[in-house]
């Protein structure tokens, strides 16, 4: 039999799902109707399977009549639980900003990879440039293994170039980045990502007024989930690039990492 586990379903939908396919009456059922609830919650991640199953259980006032209208034990829902609490948090924990003295005209000694990706900020708008494609970087490490974004850096020659930011833009740009980062779907805590801004230094080691190199540090997201723009698009990171997922790449890309079927004689 063959069973969809979609990231919609909520708690008590994937239950009956599981519960119309494997009817109670022997442990083998009650074993594959237990898994296809842990799958799920691998799926949506610690905190909303933890949230829809404190919410069920609520619901029906204590544990034991919540597992009765599961058709399970008391014993066997505490093990779901349990389960649903040693998932990883939604993201991996934030790395340290980089500890690198960033001398204008000099050149880094690490490429664009997978972890780094280096833009150049060109026009009299450094905020705009940076918000116009902020998310979709975000998007790229969060659905593959979290990285870090430099604006201020050639992509080409690897040079400390700088972004130009006053007090004002400095906090103006906290807010539009943040904001940005807000719109990506599922949400993610704002907090999980970590702004930097690095002081810019001339050649005899002297910090240049108001230049900066602004660094985004973005987590991975240990869910099984793809995460999206407010348009609908998303973006996987690939060895210094981030690459827009359509059409076959995308099916692909959700067989891979979030239809799950589980197969059973």
């Amino acid at each position: 039999m063959k069973i969809n586990i979609s990231l919609n379903s909520s708690f008590e939908e994937i239950y009956s799902t599981a519960y119309e396919a494997y009817q109670p009456g022997n442990l083998r059922t009650l074993g594959y109707r237990n898994l296809i609830i842990k799958i799920w919650g691998s799926m949506v991640g610690r905190k909303r399977a933890l949230d829809e199953l404190g919410q069920f259980i609520q619901s029906y006032g204590t544990q034991k009549s919540a597992a009765k209208a599961l058709h399970m034990s008391p014993s066997t829902l505490r093990s779901i639980t349990h389960y649903f609490k040693q998932l990883p948090e939604d993201t991996s924990p934030i790395p340290q900003p980089l500890r690198i003295k960033m001398v204008c005209h000099e050149t880094l000694n690490f490429d664009e990879n997978r972890e780094f990706e280096f833009k150049e900020v060109k026009g009299g708008n450094p905020i705009d440039s940076i918000k116009n494609t902020v998310d979709e970087y975000a998007i790229a490490f969060l659905n593959s293994e979290g990285g870090r974004i430099l604006w201020g850096i050639n992509d080409v020659t690897k040079t400390i170039l700088g972004v130009h930011l006053s007090n004002l833009q400095r906090d103006e740009l906290r807010r539009v980045i943040n904001n940005k980062l807000m719109t990506i779907e599922p949400t993610i805590d704002p907090t999980a990502f970590r702004i930097e801004l690095h002081h810019v230094y001339d050649d005899k080691k002297q910090i240049i007024n108001d230049l900066f190199v602004i660094e985004l540090i973005c987590p991975k997201s240990n869910t099984q989930r793809l995460h999206f723009s407010s348009s609908g698009k998303t973006w996987v990171r690939v060895d210094g690039v981030k690459q827009l997922l359509k059409g076959s790449a995308l099916q692909d890309w959700i067989m891979r990492r979030i239809s799950i079927e589980l197969e059973t004689e």
